[in-house]
């Protein structure tokens, strides 16, 4: 997923303030979260994809560890 911020993604349980909920949902990592009014339209994150819902959540920046 080519977006502005976006860092990863995968499968996951949604979040809501910071605790996991019963749900399985698209997880969308970004590095920060930007209200939607300042995205372009091609960086917009849909709330859900084939039926599945989507969750970003945001990470920081991530980094390999060395061995």
């Amino acid at each position: 997923m080519r977006k502005a911020n976006v860092v990863g993604v995968g499968i996951g349980f949604r979040q809501r303030e910071g605790r996991p909920l019963d749900e399985l949902a698209i997880i969308v990592s970004v590095t920060h979260k930007v209200p939607r009014e300042r995205l372009s339209p091609d960086d917009l994150i849909p709330s859900e994809l084939e039926g599945v819902p989507v969750d970003v959540q945001a990470v920081g920046e991530l980094r390999a560890l060395r061995a």
